[in-house]
């Protein structure tokens, strides 16, 4: 058995994509995976839901490490916020494959907290860690590949793995569909009207206030309600768009909800918004496109023969791509309401055939630690 040893820089269950992937890793390797290193000022060892011990120094860490380290140890990154460290951890375990998983973005942003270099800068100085210090970068999409090696990251370094779908849940979840929205209707008093759903983080690159000042335009919007669930630091101004333009009993906020009762409120819904934009994002004097790199909660939406209305950003189409009949991938958001209607009049039936399931991700995983491993210890 593996001793897989994951990093991160949260132990919370906040709502998005990396998170939902951290709490799927521990479930799935809980009797491999021996701890949880994570950094927030101070380093902290999580076994379970346990803190059992708390570092200053990385040195400290480092000696932590080196007493639970065996032949057959992978390090996981679960996103790239231990760049900075990973030279070290490189230096002191020559012998332990490192594996990082990138959710796209956050090349640009692993740096943010270090105000004396430009972007550029933060940039050149992330790629030439991975290229020197990592086994492996995963990426999510096509997109994510072509980007990372736009800016240097070497084509060797990468592979792509897509998906991260509770299958279990949404299988439960479509046999409670109708109990479950029953419950919703009667509870906000729906009376059954055609349920869009945004499930998101409320970040700008979203594009949620775009979207509904174009919904606002919308001439049917008497048969609709919108569910929306998410938190971040656009949440302010989503709720002022909702205020000022539509009805109070037009919509319902659920807040920040765990991430399994975010994937059943998708399953209860008539269809998915996902609005993402490519989003020019201005830090450290330099700009990069904040966009959707994969988009998991469209995979748990078609998994659930949730059509979807998506916002052509990003990786998105590649999701339209890898399956038949799952919505209307849009080149235009004034296109929104029209399509939005076809599936309001006319019904619509999704035909998703490509497999997201967290059981094909780490399967995919166990094969790629024991070729590192075989790698590493011939």
């Amino acid at each position: 058995m593996n001793r897989i040893i994951l990093f991160s820089d949260n132990i919370s269950s906040r709502f998005g994509g990396m998170e939902a992937h951290q709490e799927a890793f521990i479930g799935y390797y809980q009797k491999e995976c021996f701890c949880l290193v994570v950094k927030h000022g101070a380093f902290d060892v999580m076994t379970g839901q346990k803190c059992v011990a708390s570092y200053i120094t990385l040195t400290e860490v480092c000696a932590f490490l080196e007493s639970v380290t065996t032949p057959e140890t992978i390090f996981f990154f679960n996103n790239l916020s231990w760049v900075r460290e990973i030279p070290v951890l490189r230096m002191r375990f020559p012998y332990v494959p490192i594996v990082i998983r990138s959710g796209g973005n956050d090349v640009f942003k692993a740096l943010a907290k270090e105000p004396d270099m430009t972007l550029s800068q933060k940039v050149t100085c992330v790629v030439q860690i991975v290229n020197q210090c990592v086994d492996v970068l995963i990426a999510n999409s096509d997109y994510s590949l072509k980007r990372n090696r736009a800016i240097g990251i070497h084509e060797e370094k990468m592979v792509k793995v897509r998906g991260g779908v509770d299958t279990l849940q949404t299988e439960r979840n479509i046999l409670n569909r109708e109990k479950n929205r029953a419950e919703f209707d009667q509870k906000y008093h729906t009376n059954g009207k055609f349920l869009l759903v945004i499930a998101s983080r409320f970040a700008p690159f979203k594009g949620i206030v775009e979207y509904l000042h174009e919904l606002r335009k919308a001439p049917f919007l008497d048969l609709c309600h919108l569910l929306l669930l998410g938190d971040g630091k656009e949440k302010q101004r989503i709720l002022s768009a909702l205020e000022q333009d539509f009805p109070l009993d037009f919509w319902t906020y659920l807040g920040a909800v765990s991430h399994s009762d975010a994937v059943r409120s998708i399953s209860i819904g008539d269809v998915f918004v996902n609005s993402s934009l490519e989003w020019e994002e201005n830090i450290d004097g330099g700009t990069f496109i904040h966009t959707e790199t994969m988009g998991r909660s469209m995979m748990e939406a078609i998994t659930q023969g949730i059509p979807l209305i998506a916002h052509n950003a990003g990786g998105t189409r590649e999701l339209f791509c890898e399956n038949d009949h799952i919505g209307y991938c849009l080149d235009s958001p004034d296109m929104a309401n029209e399509c939005l209607y076809k599936i309001l009049s006319q019904g619509y039936q999704v035909k998703a055939r490509s497999d997201y399931s967290w059981e094909k991700v780490f399967s995919y995983y166990n094969r790629l630690f024991e070729l590192l491993l075989a790698e590493k210890h011939g």
